[in-house]
């Protein structure tokens, strides 16, 4: 009888330590879950200030690419005829009014070859006038895209 009172007590004993074990490993269990949940929603928290950030930087820069591309825009729309693209068309227009009078009375003025000055002239306003109208061309597209 004696050695059965005793291992009731052993196995009562072991039952309850048995239950502690248990909830210290519940315990334990439960402050590790709460420790992840918390780096977990740290680190959202986290991911979302970075996002913030990087859309806030993104937007600046949408920003001043669009105040860059408004200043062309204005530059462009803005841009008056160079002086000596229309000093040539004061020329041409005066040119072509003693052409035609010239074709009407049948006198026509010849010129002899060019010199190579003359030429590099004649590419230099070539090259200006291809500049003035590239310029115009993007002018006029700007132009109609805001009309539009």
């Amino acid at each position: 009888q004696a050695r059965y009172d005793q291992t009731r007590k052993e196995m009562e004993s072991m039952k309850k330590l048995a239950v502690a074990a248990e909830a210290d490993a519940r315990a334990e269990m439960d402050r590790l879950v709460a420790e992840a949940e918390e780096r977990g929603r740290l680190a959202l928290v986290e991911v979302d200030e970075e996002h913030v950030r990087a859309t806030e930087r993104l937007e600046a820069k949408l920003q001043e690419a669009e105040e860059g591309r408004k200043r062309i825009e204005d530059g462009l729309l803005s841009t008056p005829t160079p002086l000596r693209r229309r000093k040539r068309l004061a020329i041409a227009a005066e040119g072509a009014s003693d052409v035609a009078d010239g074709q009407a009375g049948g006198a026509e003025e010849e010129e002899g070859p060019l010199s190579l000055t003359d030429l590099y002239e004649a590419k230099a306003a070539v090259e200006d006038e291809l500049l003035y109208e590239r310029r115009e061309r993007a002018r006029l597209e700007l132009y109609l895209k805001k009309i539009q």
